[in-house]
């Protein structure tokens, strides 16, 4: 690599800094209407049968319960209605094959969230970060980059995985329950609407078992909801996509350039996060590397980019 003039290089830092400033003013709006599908819809007997991840949750814990001996379909057909039934009649509920909140509530008795190490909460000062751990469905608390709190966590399915990167928590709220839970922290994930939160399915929390979210104990997240402030980092490491060149625009938002952005950063060209928007802290990035290696600095993805970064 050449190396660059340092006119260049003060120009570089100070387009860097005015990148940041933009986007630390950015990421306050509000959640995008994708991406967490957790829903409180009531199921009844249809014509035609009610679909989704909800129904799916719904047989795999009757069949946990030993109601259910069918398939997980996620159609709530009829041999899943009469598993709701024979779960109401034990649970004084009559024979109704309603699925209600109040359903949930029982579905969820006698599961209890597990201690967590008993810290002072009161007065928490220093830097916080939190890593979502996707292989060991951990989320840990860090403070001035030490572990603080940890607690257990469900995560996407396989088909709605939890997105992998750097992001951080733009916008908080107190719920009254349900199936996002008594708390919502939401994360700026730029393609869809992705949060941590509590739940009333608390058997899932260790599975892959969300539309993408990240699920906590209600207990957990009330715990660790007045700690955490708008901006804090949300770290999602595990599984990452392999390298892929699909959807690599300047003004996209894919999953897919975050492998990029940490290529990008190991050459020591990008500073930014890993959080999938292709803007101009990545163009620029782009373009720097490109000088470095005697291209044109197009800010744009190319063959001979992919090659050397791909070494």
């Amino acid at each position: 690599m050449k190396k660059l003039p340092y006119a260049f290089f003060l120009f570089f830092l100070i387009n860097l800094l005015l990148i940041s400033i933009d986007i630390s003013l950015a990421g306050s709006e509000e959640p995008l209407l994708v991406g967490c599908h957790d829903s409180d819809r009531v199921l009844s007997a249809t014509e035609p049968a009610q679909e989704g991840p909800d129904v799916e949750e719904l047989q795999e814990r009757l069949k946990e319960l030993g109601y259910y001996t069918g398939s997980i379909s996620g159609v709530y057909d009829y041999p899943t209605q009469r598993a709701v039934i024979r779960f109401h009649r034990d649970h004084g509920m009559g024979s109704s094959s309603m699925v209600t909140l109040e359903t949930w509530e029982l579905l969820a008795q006698n599961v209890k969230a597990p201690p967590t190490p008993d810290k002072d909460l009161k007065d928490i000062d220093g830097d916080m970060k939190i890593v979502i751990d996707k292989n060991t469905s951990c989320l840990t608390v860090y403070l001035d980059n030490k572990i603080f709190k940890e607690y257990p966590v469900a995560i996407g399915k396989n088909k709605t995985p939890t997105p992998v990167g750097e992001f951080k928590v733009v916008n908080k709220s107190i719920r009254g329950g349900g199936a996002l839970g008594t708390r919502w922290l939401g994360l700026n994930v730029p393609w869809g609407n992705y949060g941590i939160h509590g739940t009333n399915k608390p058997w899932s929390i260790g599975r892959r078992a969300s539309a993408g979210c990240i699920r906590m104990f209600n207990q957990h997240v009330q715990e660790l909801f007045p700690l955490v402030r708008i901006g804090t980092p949300v770290v999602v490491i595990g599984d990452y996509p392999p390298l892929s060149k699909t959807n690599l625009k300047y003004g996209a938002n894919s999953q897919n350039l975050i492998p990029w952005q940490y290529r990008l950063r190991e050459v020591g060209v990008y500073w930014g996060p890993a959080d999938g928007r292709f803007g101009e802290m990545t163009a620029l990035a782009i373009k720097y590397f490109q000088l470095l290696n005697s291209m044109e600095p197009t800010g744009e993805f190319t063959d001979e980019l992919y090659k050397l970064l791909e070494e």
